[in-house]
């Protein structure tokens, strides 16, 4: 059987774990929540455990996280349109 990669060229997933703030959270309060995971982060403890269980720490800004959201929702709207798939 091939690969996905294989039947559909330029196939990629990643699975991505994030801290998102209501929109409308003032900008000061996003910068610090944001300083404080990436000190947390910073834990060697913290990041031995993350990577024992698979996880690649990637630290982004507020704005690159929503860069990286809003490209996501563009690649996979038309996907999720032509599946026919509804919400529920």
């Amino acid at each position: 059987m091939p690969t996905i990669a294989e039947t559909i060229p330029g196939y990629e997933v990643e699975l991505v774990y994030a801290v998102i703030a209501p929109t409308g959270t003032p900008k000061p309060i996003i910068a610090y929540l944001n300083s404080q995971l990436a000190k947390a982060l910073e834990n060697p403890e913290l990041k031995e455990r993350l990577a024992g269980q698979g996880f690649d720490i990637r630290l982004s800004t507020p704005d690159q996280l929503g860069s990286y959201i809003r490209s996501e929702l563009k690649k996979w709207e038309p996907i999720v349109k032509e599946s026919g798939v509804k919400p529920e």
